[in-house]
């Protein structure tokens, strides 16, 4: 919290002369560090007998959280969380010899998300119509969820944040101040490409060996070059390497993939279904927290190798996992497609069920309620404490920057061996995509 107060105090002695912050605030888009310990520095401004020396200027601060480095670090965590999924996608589309890094670079994230949206939007009715709208089984419900929703899974520090972020706008809503005006008309300003974009520069041009005062000299001097025009006449310029049809020729790829791993899961879903024909009207017995914290998952799916348990719906992770096609509300199985519907989360109800429980999942308001209350206590404990002035290895770990050194990124060769695509190859791939849509009513 020091440094950050350092920083600050640079900013309030400099407002002295200027008075800028006279009667006004100062919105800092920050990340969670920032989130924490100038969240952390008002608190104990407030508090009585705190032990920290803040200054008063500090309450013109405003931690706001940066929409670009929630986006990036929750789309970094989908391909982690679902590593197995997308090593596979991977080397389908683009050959078993090219090397998936654990952590790939971002524009190889955005790409693969990319190819999975656009393939899904071709063939998500025809997968969504051979299952049917009340299929309950695991992976399906987990695939969907993935592909159809790409949820940003639970991040240490980002289930607390954005809680700080809304208990704000919570707070202007009922207070009414100009910056709950400002909010709602100028969102999207309040961004920190820049800062992330500066990081960047900064970081590809110093080593772990340089000390604060030489990587201030590098910033300063990044910052004066920006524009210079020398620069611009030798620097090795980038563009992104795929045309519209390229991009096409991909997600066509992907749809073959697709369709393969969802073959694969509806046969073991017939499988099932064929074992699981009773109907059970016991009350399930809820999970115990002993039951809650186990890690081992006992599943075995199989377009997906060592499951991490976040790859489940939100159903999976309270007291009542979804039973496998009966109701999650009166446990009697479906009759028929028209019988009920199955949510986001993978609970199912029917429609009586459902119209009773007000149109909600009981299960999961449970869930998330626990949830918030327990992420809330734990972030106030944290901005209330007087020795926490480090971050902990939770806070690093959400904090480490992407581990690429092993992507065989090679910027000059991004395109996959893409660039010289025979329009035969392609042709092949569009038949092989026909046949396989075809080929669903035969599963």
């Amino acid at each position: 919290m020091q440094d950050y107060l350092e920083i600050l105090n640079m900013i309030l002695k400099y407002d002295e002369k200027t008075n800028h912050l006279k009667n006004y605030i100062a919105p800092v888009i920050a990340d969670w560090p920032g989130q924490l310990f100038i969240r952390r520095a008002i608190t104990h401004l407030h508090k009585n007998n705190s032990k920290a020396q803040i200054p008063l200027g500090v309450i013109s601060f405003v931690p706001i959280l940066g929409p670009l480095h929630v986006s990036l670090n929750s789309r970094e965590q989908v391909i982690q969380i679902f590593y197995s999924f997308f090593k596979k996608l991977f080397h389908s589309v683009f050959g078993l010899r090219k090397k998936f890094a654990k952590k790939p670079r971002p524009w190889r994230i955005n790409l693969l998300l990319e190819l999975v949206y656009s393939a899904w939007i071709k063939i998500r009715s025809l997968i969504t119509e051979k299952f049917g709208p009340l299929c309950k089984f695991t992976e399906y419900q987990t695939l969907i969820d993935l592909i159809d929703n790409i949820i940003s899974a639970k991040r240490k520090n980002y289930n607390k944040a954005p809680l700080a972020f809304l208990s704000d706008i919570f707070y202007w809503e009922q207070n009414n101040p100009p910056i709950k005006e400002v909010i709602k008309l100028f969102l999207v300003n309040f961004n920190d490409y820049w800062i992330e974009n500066i990081h960047s520069r900064i970081r590809s041009s110093t080593t772990c060996k340089d000390n604060a005062d030489n990587i201030q000299k590098q910033a300063y001097l990044l910052d004066a070059n920006k524009h210079s025009a020398f620069k611009e006449a030798f620097m090795n310029t980038k563009h992104y390497p795929y045309s519209p049809s390229e991009l096409e020729f991909l997600t066509n790829k992907t749809c073959l993939f697709l369709l393969q791993q969802f073959q694969l899961v509806f046969e073991e879903y017939q499988k099932i279904l064929k074992i699981n024909t009773t109907s059970s009207t016991t009350k399930p017995k809820p999970k115990s927290k002993k039951d809650k914290k186990e890690k081992n998952l006992n599943l075995k799916f199989i377009t997906m190798e060592d499951i991490d348990e976040r790859v489940l719906p939100t159903g999976y992770h309270t007291s009542y996992p979804p039973i496998f096609n009966s109701c999650d509300n009166c446990h009697k199985l479906f009759e028929q497609d028209s019988d009920g519907t199955i949510l986001i989360c993978g609970h199912g109800y029917h429609w009586n069920c459902y119209n009773q429980l007000e149109f909600k999942c009981k299960h999961c308001i449970k869930y998330f309620n626990e949830g918030i209350w327990s992420n809330v206590k734990s972030f106030v404990k944290r901005l209330e404490a007087e020795d926490k002035d480090k971050l902990t290895k939770e806070d690093l770990e959400d904090e480490d920057e992407n581990d690429d050194e092993n992507d065989d990124d090679d910027t000059n060769n991004l395109t996959e061996n893409s660039e010289n695509i025979k329009i035969s190859e392609k042709e092949k791939i569009e038949l092989d995509l026909q046949n396989a849509i075809n080929n669903i009513k035969t599963w």
